[in-house]
């Protein structure tokens, strides 16, 4: 099988974005900002001209290292990592990628080490090294997710999902595709919907299932032809001759292959044509034409041994044994035989399935307690809202009962004093009716007293 699983990276072309950029560029006088233009600049033609994204990076390198602009170093790196990778050369991208991770990790610069990881897990997915393209997905997508970023998380999944279809996993590559897709259209982001469809296409290819293989290719074709997408455009047509050469429709199998060679040699993507020359040989082998599919799959494994990729190293050594058996080259035969089972083997062996096994429990022990861990926070400030609505009512409740004791207090004061007050008068006015009683008392026994006189002198 020769289809091309696409890797994310969100790269994109848009001639006004880059009038733009230059523009901007001529107007600032500050390095740094003139780092960033020309690390956009490169981003800008990643996997489209590689010559041109290379020039921008290094312009970017230079001046970020003459300032000692940390960040502006580890982009310059982690672009020319990418421009390495998509022409193949997987350990020089290798290498800068680490370069970029290294530096990102010293400034902490959390959505640059998800990056890094991103593309070193690419590097080794392109290398046949599952587990550690796995591990290094997983690191990605953990960053990611705590950073709310949607779009790199999205296009992480997609990459997890190439690997479990590298080792024919259909059903998790699916899933991981699908999961793709429905982050991608939610965002509007159509580049990443064109990928998704395409790998989703690749994975109904495994699964026989070559009417919606053919539907995906065809959504994902339309996409990139609408944005130009050159590489995605070639990516498109080998897939498409890859499910007319299962259906046996040599012809336009060619056709297709033919169309995406001429991309990719104008591009310089060593990674595609071996893809295309590998494809191209097993339809000649089919048709048993030997000695064109010999040529052709040997081009195909001269590219693939430069680039590393083992999948491909592993098809290619597999097609020249059964070509070299029918041409009766058993020699060779053989020899292509033993090295296809060497290469197999460093693909598909029961350590790399255990860590591969033991990395996706990991992953769903970590999502699992992740989910938990914010579960309990919610919970937690749940309960914390709800104590402290109970403090207020309690504490209103408080500071109500001691107005209505305080109100009483003045209230009893009050009718203490009143009552007091009412004693007083109440003393004051027997005591003024005793006063007068008295007072009557006291006339009444001198009005006698003068009328006894009286009476007497008579």
């Amino acid at each position: 099988m020769t289809t091309i699983l696409i890797t994310f990276k969100g790269f994109s072309k848009d001639m006004q974005r880059i009038d733009s950029l230059l523009a901007s560029l001529k107007k600032t006088n500050v390095d740094t900002a003139k780092a960033n233009i020309l690390f956009a600049l490169s981003k800008s033609y990643w996997g489209i001209d590689p010559g041109k994204a290379m020039e921008y990076a290094n312009q970017s390198l230079v001046l970020s290292e003459q300032r000692d602009f940390k960040k502006g170093i580890s982009n310059a790196y982690y672009s020319m990592g990418i421009i390495n990778s998509d022409m193949g050369e997987f350990p020089q991208a290798m290498e800068l990628q680490e370069k970029a991770l290294k530096i990102n990790e010293e400034t902490g610069n959390k959505a640059g080490i998800a990056n890094s990881y991103n593309e070193i897990g690419m590097i080794n997915y392109y290398m046949g090294n599952n587990p550690e393209a796995l591990k290094n997905y997983f690191a990605s997508i953990k960053i990611n997710e705590l950073l709310g970023n949607k779009q790199a998380a999205a296009g992480t999944y997609m990459n997890i999902g190439n690997v479990y279809m590298n080792i024919k996993k259909y059903d998790e590559a699916l899933r991981n595709h699908l999961l793709s897709l429905n982050d991608f259209k939610e965002i509007g982001f159509k580049r990443g919907i064109a990928m998704a469809y395409n790998n989703i296409g690749i994975v109904y290819i495994g699964q026989k299932n070559y009417t919606d293989a053919l539907s995906s290719f065809n959504a994902s074709l339309l996409i990139k032809q609408e944005m130009g997408d050159v590489r995605g455009i070639a990516n498109a047509y080998t897939n498409i001759a890859e499910i007319h050469y299962e259906q046996k429709n040599y012809d336009v199998a060619l056709k297709n292959y033919t169309s995406a060679i001429k991309i990719y040699t104008d591009i310089e993507d060593k990674n595609g044509l071996a893809n295309c020359y590998v494809g191209m040989g097993q339809i000649y082998s089919d048709l048993q034409k030997s000695v064109e599919a010999k040529n052709y799959i040997t081009k195909g494994l001269e590219l693939s041994l430069k680039t590393g990729n083992k999948n491909l190293i592993k098809d290619s050594y597999k097609s020249l044994a059964d070509i070299n058996a029918r041409l009766n080259n058993y020699k060779e035969a053989y020899e292509n035989e033993v090295l296809y089972k060497q290469a197999y083997d460093s693909v598909f062996n029961n350590e790399n399935e255990n860590k591969l096994t033991q990395l996706q429990m990991q992953n769903d022990f970590d999502k699992k307690e992740a989910k938990a861990k914010a579960e309990q926070e919610k919970k937690d400030a749940i309960s914390k809202k709800e104590l402290q609505k109970q403090k207020v009512v309690r504490n209103g409740f408080m500071g109500g009962l001691g107005l209505v004791i305080l109100l009483l207090f003045f209230v009893y004061r009050n009718y203490a004093n009143q009552r007091a007050a009412n004693k007083k008068l109440k003393e004051a006015q027997d005591q003024l009716i005793k006063s007068e009683k008295m007072a009557a008392f006291g006339m009444m026994a001198s009005r006698v007293s003068h009328e006894y006189k009286t009476h007497s002198t008579l």
